[in-house]
C-alpha cells in the first residue's frame, strides 16, 4: 500500500478519538537519571558487575595497560585495529608488560588468535552509563573476537 494512502487510513481510523492526558511523572527506569554525572556512574556500574576502571591520562596510558596486561597475567594479545592514536601507547604498554602481540591478518586468523591469546585489546565508542556497558562496534576494519574469546578484555575509551 501507497504511503500516504496507509497514513490517510490512520488518521481518518483516528478522527475523533481523545488522547489520554500526558502523566505528570514518569516511571524510573535503569537508564533515568539518578544524579550521579554520567562518567561516574559508568565506573560504578561497571564496577558492579566486576569491571576494573583505570582513569589515566593519554600521556599514562602506556602504563596503564602495562600494569592491566600485569594483572591479567597475559603473555600473548591481540589488539583491533580500532585504537586510532592510541594503538602505539597501548603497544608500548604491552611490550612494557612482555606482552607478545599476535597479528592475524583474515577473519579466520582473528578468529585462531583471539580464541588462544590472554588478553583482546580493543577501542569502544562509547559506554552506558547505566548498565556499565560498552558499544563496540563491528566493522571491517575491527574484531569483535578480541573482545569476546580471551579470557580478558581491555577496552580504551
Amino acid at each position: 500500500m501507497e504511503r500516504a494512502r496507509f497514513l490517510a487510513r490512520i488518521r481518518q481510523g483516528l478522527s475523533g478519538v481523545e488522547a489520554p492526558p500526558m502523566p505528570a511523572d514518569f516511571p524510573v527506569t535503569p537508564a533515568s537519571d539518578d544524579g550521579r554525572p554520567p562518567a561516574v556512574r559508568f565506573m560504578e556500574e561497571l564496577r558492579a558487575v566486576g569491571g576494573v576502571v583505570d582513569l589515566v591520562s593519554p600521556a599514562d596510558l602506556a602504563g596503564a595497560v602495562a600494569a592491566a596486561a600485569e594483572m591479567a597475567e597475559a603473555r600473548t594479545a591481540v589488539v583491533g585495529p580500532d585504537l586510532g592514536p592510541f594503538a602505539d601507547r597501548v603497544a608500548e604498554g604491552l611490550r612494557r608488560a612482555g606482552v607478545d602481540i599476535l597479528e592475524p591478518a583474515g577473519p579466520t586468523a582473528w578468529r585462531d588468535a583471539s580464541a588462544r591469546v590472554d588478553l583482546g585489546v580493543t577501542g569502544a565508542l562509547l559506554g552506558v552509563a547505566s548498565s556499565g556497558s560498552i558499544l563496540a562496534a563491528a566493522r571491517p576494519a575491527t574484531s569483535r573476537l578480541a573482545s569476546l574469546l580471551p579470557p580478558a578484555h581491555l577496552v580504551i575509551l
